[in-house]
């Protein structure tokens, strides 16, 4: 399987539908590819723009990804999950290395460990939900035919640790927003926080007390 990275997260350049090279992270808090991942196939997410484009890439170990196979893209307001192409980038450019949709059901045919570890939970028809504790290191699949907000709570309700991360996957047409509840505040590449398409991944980490960052696939 190829390899995902906690909190890797960096900004491109790159423009046109080739090679992706990234340049930094985006912010103090993001993790550069090189320091987390090693060369070969990774599970990547870019955002450009309001596009979208996740897939497996060959990093080269330093700074620069191979689009080797397109997943699922959301261009021009279009998913295309069938026969994407890469996406035309344009000025700037957030590149992830997170879950997507096919990593997750990689991971939902797999035998869970013995002790729960990536526990997939699945959530149907609903408009809201809470995060829960019990969801750290696991995915939480929400099958709704309308919006859904997924809500996290402060730690002075639910004690989340530093450093709690989660994936969300939308399971059906209804997209899933994750909001803070009274003081947490939510971080995200775009300042966007949903999903922009059936089987689309977020993944969520807790980056310091009431602090939560998302990333990939947002729209």
């Amino acid at each position: 399987m190829a390899q995902v990275g906690n909190w890797t997260e960096e900004r491109s350049s790159t423009q046109g539908a080739g090679d992706i090279v990234v340049s930094g992270a985006l912010s103090g808090a993001g993790v550069p590819l090189r320091d987390s991942l090693s060369a070969g196939l990774i599970w990547y997410s870019i955002a450009n723009g309001n596009n979208r484009e996740a897939g497996v890439g060959t990093f080269d170990g330093v700074d620069t990804i191979q689009r080797t196979t397109i997943g699922a893209t959301w261009d021009a307001g279009i998913y295309n999950q069938s026969s994407p192409s890469p996406i035309n980038l344009i000025g700037h450019s957030v590149v992830t290395c997170t879950f997507n949709s096919s990593a997750f059901r990689e991971l939902e045919n797999a035998n869970p460990p013995a002790d729960g570890f990536n526990r997939i939970t699945t959530k149907t028809s609903i408009t809201s939900t809470l995060l829960q504790l019990l969801d750290e290191g696991n995915a939480v699949r929400i099958n709704s035919a309308g919006a859904t907000n997924l809500t996290i709570d402060p730690v002075s309700i639910t004690n989340f640790p530093i450093g709690y991360q989660c994936m969300i996957v939308q399971g059906d047409v209804g997209q899933v927003s994750v909001i803070g509840s009274g003081v947490v505040t939510i971080i995200s590449p775009l300042g966007k926080n949903k999903t922009p398409g059936t089987d689309e991944v977020l993944t969520i980490y807790h980056e310091s007390t009431d602090i939560w960052r998302v990333m990939g696939g947002i729209a």
